[in-house]
């Protein structure tokens, strides 16, 4: 049997037969490669269109499984109690999934057509709630510190609960910012 393999590769390369047939074995390959990339990034780039108004997550996560083909996996707990008020127009699934999401503690992982959700995991030390939003947007916090019958009260510390150490002191009126 090895002999005839060898006589038919010294055959074949004699007749350069055997480098045009490697050739053509590369180009089948790099075509079958080429189409499945193609698909797998229509796939990640369909678009989905979802309008809701306070509705269930569970409800807006089935508009997008229907529209996008996408299954999704998660515990019902994790959706239970939750509502989405979004308007998505033209977005990727990825994106569409990411905007229902936001401010849900959740996170999601997609596996080629399989979505699985599950809870946002914290870091120690991680800045979450009310600092971490007032991070994200960048916004002045200030206001007036006033003791039980409004008089001004002044160096009192104001730190932002959850940051590390964002603060500032009152001044002579009790005022902050």
């Amino acid at each position: 049997m090895k002999m005839k393999n060898i006589l038919l590769y010294n055959r074949l390369s004699a007749s350069g037969k055997g480098r045009k047939m490697y050739a053509q074995g590369a180009k089948g390959f790099l075509l079958i490669l080429g189409i499945v990339s193609y698909f797998l990034s229509v796939a990640h780039s369909q678009t989905v269109n979802v309008y809701a108004r306070n509705e269930p997550l569970k409800a807006v996560l089935k508009k997008i499984e229907v529209q996008s083909g996408f299954s999704f996996w998660y515990e019902d707990a994790l959706l239970k109690n939750k509502k989405v008020n979004v308007e998505i127009s033209n977005a990727t699934v990825r994106d569409a999934i990411a905007k229902c999401l936001e401010g849900q503690s959740l996170t999601f992982t997609m596996v080629d057509k399989t979505v699985v959700i599950k809870p946002l995991e914290v870091k120690k030390g991680e800045n979450t709630g009310l600092a971490a939003s007032l991070e994200q947007r960048n916004i002045d916090v200030k206001g007036k510190v006033v003791d039980e019958e409004g008089y001004p009260i002044e160096h009192i510390s104001v730190v932002v609960r959850g940051s590390s150490g964002k603060g500032t002191t009152t001044n002579a009126t009790g005022s902050f910012e």
